[in-house]
């Protein structure tokens, strides 16, 4: 079971509470890591330059809130500005992450594997923010150190989102990707969600879910370094780490063993179960170990990626609401699949409503 905190309403208030839960992570784990020390040759780079430009012309906010994870972890804004664009700068970033989607009779079921380092999963969290006066409420998995919206989340303007690593080997110099990820949280609708990725300039790369209660639309936004591909879903469908959209899977990337393997074993259940897949099936995808060296639930302490998977998260949503359940994997007495053990549970019962904790 993950801790969950509540962030104040400003952007610095909720950056120091993010930053003071994630202190002894980062100077414990993240400070003395081998990645930290490849990240920190780029401190005080045009490139990194170039990028806080970015962000701080797109998203001053964002960066308040940076300013305040630094302060809470203690260590300099730059240093903060740097982890939060770990995967820009460094495409072996090991983050993984599988998503489904599902549409049923009133909405949709998204199902997310969250993938990461096995050093940082008892530090990860929940962050909790209500909404204001101009802003949604939301609730995300979040890692130390880090601005939220790169993972998993649901907010009280009935967006889902969902994200997975893409390791471009030919970034850009616009505004990270966990900024944008995190502009998403405070977007109305799905026309705001489109201008996010059609406005700004981009750094990296990532893959998106998106979808909105009540809303028959759902998007699967890949990013890289030179802009966005946006596709509207009408069927099952899967992604893992690499890009797959005709016109952005010719772009320059690192497509691991496991993105791949991961990616067509998905893409087998999805031929199967055709346009029937429900939260029990979803879940049974991503809880498949069938791959003895590649599965898609990844619990290996020698996982060829250095990755594990910390929580599966899934949305059911209808006309009336949305269910966020979290899930923690373990192995059934079949090797080949997982049992998931529910252990978190929110309902949003409305669009502008509250997010409820329900267990």
């Amino acid at each position: 079971m993950f801790q969950i905190i509540h962030l104040p309403g400003d952007p610095y208030g909720a950056g120091r509470a993010i930053g003071e839960r994630s202190r002894d992570a980062v100077q414990s784990v993240v400070l003395r890591s081998e990645m930290w020390k490849t990240l920190e040759k780029w401190l005080g780079s045009d490139r990194l330059c170039a990028m806080k430009s970015a962000a701080a012309s797109a998203f001053p906010q964002y960066m308040e809130e940076i300013r305040g994870i630094a302060d809470g972890c203690a260590i300099s804004p730059d240093a903060a500005f740097c982890w939060n664009a770990r995967g820009d700068l460094l495409p072996i970033s090991d983050r993984g992450c599988s998503s489904v989607y599902a549409p049923i009779s009133d909405g949709f079921c998204i199902g997310h594997n969250e993938d990461g380092s096995p050093d940082l999963k008892e530090y990860c969290f929940f962050s909790r923010a209500d909404a204001g006066s101009n802003r949604p409420g939301y609730v995300s998995f979040t890692y130390p150190g880090t601005l939220n919206g790169n993972t998993f989340a649901l907010t009280t303007n009935g967006l889902v989102q969902t994200v997975n690593n893409i390791r471009i080997t030919e970034p850009g110099l616009g505004v990270p990707r966990h900024f944008l990820a995190r502009a998403v949280l405070d977007a109305p609708d799905l026309t705001a969600v489109r201008n996010i990725f059609h406005r700004y300039p981009k750094a990296g790369g990532f893959h998106h879910l998106i979808g909105q209660m009540a809303d028959a639309v759902m998007l699967s936004i890949e990013v890289s370094g030179k802009g966005a591909g946006i596709l509207e879903l009408h069927g099952l469908y899967v992604h893992t780490n690499h890009l797959i959209h005709e016109g952005m899977k010719e772009e320059k990337q690192r497509i691991t063993d496991s993105s791949r393997a991961r990616q067509e074993r998905m893409e087998a259940f999805a031929a199967r179960d055709c346009l029937s897949a429900s939260g029990e099936e979803i879940l049974r995808i991503l809880g498949d170990r069938a791959h003895p060296v590649l599965p898609i639930y990844r619990a290996d302490p020698n996982d060829p990626d250095r990755e594990n998977t910390f929580a599966t998260a899934l949305f059911k949503a209808d006309s009336k609401g949305i269910l966020l359940t979290v899930y923690a994997g373990k192995a059934k007495e079949n090797p080949l699949e997982t049992d998931f053990v529910p252990v978190h549970e929110w309902r949003l019962r409305k669009k502008g409503g509250e997010i409820e904790k329900i267990a």
